[in-house]
């Protein structure tokens, strides 16, 4: 299904397609601390998404948990990605204090030729600003979950908590992107740290694309995001 590549030319490509979807302010506007979207808003400025195909993705007012929601579906397709820059969504990951990043997600169809298969769900944490050699940002990511129509139906939440953003280095569970080995496999170069990388965070991705892998365009997609949370916790 995948095998490992050059991760910068996969995040270049992937990088370049996006399109605009929707965010709510209402939360942010409570507290900057904790920002949150239900989509209630429909389409406003704010998450970002890939885009292959035009339609592909919207904000469907008839699901959700509860609707709307991120709706994704498309043939054909290599992976499912969303993105956020609002410096109103970052603020919580450069305060230096525990932070947890949630959403809900629902696999309704999940196949690579035609056979039901399972991807995982990423969070990445992207920083551009003077990037290594070769690479367009540096980032460190987890794996929060899976997205599994056959195993894993219904709706299931998903999160992480990182409960010391000021790190220097990578929390269990944790990769990092910005070099990587002769077999492609990316890890953080030797001048980054995990707490740099987040107090100079620029975007976040939640994402099927695992860093270092490469995904053959014959998946087929009907999946749906919802309550998305990136919000400073109690230690």
């Amino acid at each position: 299904m995948h095998r490992f590549l050059n991760p910068a030319h996969a995040a270049m490509a992937v990088v370049a397609a996006l399109a605009i979807v929707s965010t709510s302010a209402a939360a942010s506007e409570a507290d900057p601390m904790h920002q949150r979207t239900g989509f209630d808003n429909g389409l406003s400025a704010g998450w970002l998404y890939q885009r292959n195909v035009p339609g592909i993705m919207w904000v469907d007012k008839h699901l959700g948990h509860t609707a709307p929601a991120i709706h994704h579906v498309q043939g054909g397709a290599t992976g499912s990605m969303m993105f956020q820059r609002r410096a109103s969504w970052l603020q919580p990951l450069k305060a230096g204090l525990p932070v947890r990043i949630q959403l809900d997600t629902k696999a309704r169809l999940v196949n690579f030729l035609g056979a039901p298969t399972r991807r995982e769900l990423v969070v990445e944490l992207r920083d551009y600003d003077n990037p290594p050699k070769d690479h367009p940002y540096a980032s460190v990511w987890t794996i929060v979950g899976y997205l599994d129509a056959q195993n894993l139906p219904g709706w299931h939440t998903w999160s992480v908590t990182i409960a010391d953003p000021t790190s220097a280095t990578l929390p269990e569970g944790w990769g990092g992107y910005g070099a990587e080995d002769k077999k492609g496999r990316p890890f953080l170069p030797a001048d980054r740290t995990f707490a740099d990388v987040l107090a100079g965070v620029d975007e976040i991705a939640i994402t099927t694309y695992q860093p270092g892998y490469m995904y053959g365009s014959d998946h087929d997609f009907d999946v749906l995001y919802d309550n998305i949370e990136v919000g400073v916790v109690a230690p």
